[in-house]
C-alpha cells in the first residue's frame, strides 16, 4: 500500500507532460509545501525512499542522478524524449528541440536507452544483446573514423558529425576545457581543446 507520500509523487507523475522529469526538490516542495529554502534533509531522504519504492512497484519509471545538476530525477524511461530531457535538465524545451532533437530519431541515445528500459522491464533478453551489439557497432565506427582523421585519412562526414556532438555536449555539460580520449585500437591518447 502507497503512503502519503509516494501518493503525492503518482499524483504529480500523472500530471506532468511525458518528457519531463521529477526532481528531489520539486517533489520536497511538493510534498511538504516549503520553499527550497526550507528544505529539510529528513524531506529529501523520505522523498527518495518513496522515489525508489515508486520505482520497485513501477518499473516503466527510472531514478537517475543528473550529470547536470547532480540532483536525483524521476522520469518515464519508456519516452525517448525524457532521456533526452533528463540528460539536459537546466535547458528549456524549445532550446534543447533546437540543440538535440535530431537525438530522437530511431538509433539515437535516447532512444536506445528507451528502448533498452522497456527490454528490461519486460525481460526480454534478446533485444537486450541486440540493442548491445548496435551500440557496439556506433562506438567503434566512431573510434575507427576518429582514428582515421589522426592518421590523415578523412573519416565520413557521418562519423565527423557524430564526434562533434560527443565532444560539443561532453564540455557543455561538465564546463572543462580540454578532453583526454584513449584509442582503444591503437592505445594513443588525444587531447582535444575546446575553442
Amino acid at each position: 500500500m502507497a503512503g502519503k507520500i509516494e501518493t503525492a509523487i503518482a499524483d504529480a507523475l500523472t500530471q506532468m507532460h511525458p518528457h519531463d522529469h521529477l526532481t528531489t526538490t520539486a517533489l520536497c516542495m511538493r510534498v511538504y509545501g516549503v520553499t527550497k529554502r526550507k528544505i529539510e534533509k529528513k524531506h529529501r531522504v523520505s522523498v527518495l525512499r518513496a522515489m525508489r519504492r515508486l520505482v520497485e512497484r513501477e518499473p516503466r519509471y527510472v531514478l537517475d542522478q543528473s550529470l547536470d545538476t547532480g540532483e536525483v530525477q524521476l522520469f518515464d524511461g519508456t519516452n525517448p524524449e525524457a532521456w533526452l530531457r533528463a540528460d539536459h535538465p537546466r535547458l528549456e524545451w524549445n532550446r534543447l528541440l533546437e540543440l538535440y532533437g535530431d537525438e530522437l530519431k530511431e538509433g539515437s541515445r535516447p532512444w536506445a536507452k528507451a528502448e533498452r528500459h522497456k527490454a528490461k522491464i519486460s525481460g526480454d533478453n534478446a533485444r537486450m544483446a541486440e540493442l548491445d551489439q548496435e551500440a557496439d557497432k556506433r562506438a567503434n565506427a566512431l573510434m575507427a573514423g576518429i582514428g582515421a582523421s589522426l592518421r590523415g585519412e578523412p573519416p565520413p562526414e557521418e562519423l565527423l558529425s557524430q564526434a562533434g556532438n560527443l565532444l560539443y555536449r561532453w564540455f557543455e555539460q561538465t564546463g572543462k576545457a580540454e578532453a583526454r580520449i584513449k584509442l582503444e585500437s591503437t592505445g594513443e591518447l588525444i587531447l582535444i581543446q575546446r575553442t
